[in-house]
């Protein structure tokens, strides 16, 4: 380097050693520095527009405007029963760590340990509202000078475990009398489960808690709650014997003197509650569920009340799903001994029930007074009791 110096610079070999040894290292700091500044330059650019953009993730639900396929979760039900409530995303911020869980009115209230109301149907269904699809809601805001083309999205994921806590429902099957269904919701099983419930008296029994052991649970048990309902004064054993042997049914057989021998017999046993066997047999039942979560090992209840049939209902048809349903039947909003017919084509073996809708609709809102006859064989017919039905029908202004 020196050498290459004095050949450049004929005056450069009367300086001192020293001083020229110094100058060369000048050199070759200041080439190092534009080489550093070079190498880096884009590093730091980048860098600095970093800071310059911004970015926030919140957990939400996907809904079916936002979704681009919505028929995964279209038909969900839409009802005021905090089961059916939506599942939404809460943020419980601990120590500057962002943490978000589900937050649902009926999850919120079992986790709680109620109390909570008791579903009621013909069979467990989906949960639809707690199933929707969750969706990172990502807002970032560039602040740069320049375009930003994102090609990827990555999520570095330190870990993933499975929540295997119980989330357990009452439920009442409808065609279950005096028997309470539990679900399990979650991914994990119920140990030890039990069911401490009592019917609140209206005539002369006793209000006394009756607990049912039901063990694990890891999808669906059934307790038995006849004790309780003895315990409150009902003839527990005489509706088991009927419903051991009844064939009959309103819509079948309502004139014969089978039927009315059952209704009585079945009008007896409920006589401490005053029901009347043929429209209303459900009562009212209040209790707690205790179990134990195999994950945490510490006992959990839940409160509930429940409306829970004595017996199975005479018109039993009433709870099954229709297995028709025919076209809509118009009728006028004013007019008198008319009538309307309907095609039907059902088959009914001895001993079922069966259960068709025929919609009605009118022109306006009114009044309809009316009794259905559904006729049968050689021109035979089964007819209902007079119906009034106040059509409702809102004029749009």
């Amino acid at each position: 380097m020196l050498e290459l110096l004095d050949r450049l610079l004929p005056k450069f070999g009367g300086y001192p050693l020293w001083a020229r040894s110094l100058f060369v290292a000048t050199i070759v700091l200041v080439l190092a520095s534009a080489g550093t500044y070079a190498l880096y330059f884009n590093d730091a650019s980048l860098e600095q527009d970093a800071a310059h953009i911004s970015i926030g993730v919140t957990p939400s639900v996907l809904t079916e405007k936002s979704a681009t396929n919505a028929a995964e979760i279209t038909g969900l039900p839409q009802s005021k029963d905090p089961f059916d409530a939506r599942l939404e995303y809460t943020d419980v911020r601990t120590s500057g760590h962002a943490h978000f869980v589900p937050q649902q009115d009926y999850l919120a209230s079992a986790r709680a340990g109620g109390p909570v109301k008791a579903l009621s149907g013909l069979e467990p269904l989906p949960w639809g509202a707690a199933t929707r699809p969750a969706v990172l809601d990502i807002k970032v805001a560039n602040n740069t000078q320049r375009t930003l083309f994102f090609t990827e999205a990555i999520l570095d994921v330190r870990r993933s475990t499975p929540d295997r806590r119980p989330i357990l429902v009452p439920m009442v099957l409808l065609d279950h009398p005096r028997r309470l269904t539990v679900l399990n919701y979650g991914w994990g099983p119920a140990e030890d489960v039990r069911v401490t419930a009592r019917v609140p008296v209206t005539g002369s029994g006793e209000a006394r808690n009756t607990t049912v052991r039901m063990g694990t649970i890891d999808q669906k048990g059934e307790a038995d709650l006849s004790k309780a309902f003895a315990a409150a004064g009902l003839d527990v054993q005489a509706l088991k014997r009927w419903e051991a042997t009844a064939t009959a049914s309103r819509s079948t057989a309502s004139q014969t003197a089978s039927y009315r021998r059952q209704l009585e017999t079945v009008r007896w046993a409920l006589a401490p509650f005053g029901l009347d066997p043929e429209r209303d047999v459900e009562l009212p039942v209040e209790g707690n569920l205790r179990y134990r979560a195999p994950a945490s090992r510490t006992p959990a209840g839940l409160r509930f009340t429940a409306t829970i049939p004595a017996t199975q209902p005479f018109g039993l048809g009433d709870y099954q799903p229709p297995t028709a349903r025919y076209e809509t039947t118009r009728l006028p909003i004013s007019g008198a001994r008319y009538q309307r017919r309907v095609p039907l084509a059902q088959r009914l073996r001895p001993g079922q029930t069966d259960r068709v809708e025929i919609p009605v609709s009118a022109a306006a809102s009114s009044e309809h007074v009316f009794r259905v006859r559904l006729v049968y064989g050689a021109k035979e017919a089964v007819v209902s009791e007079p119906i009034t039905l106040d059509l409702l029908v809102p004029r749009q202004p």
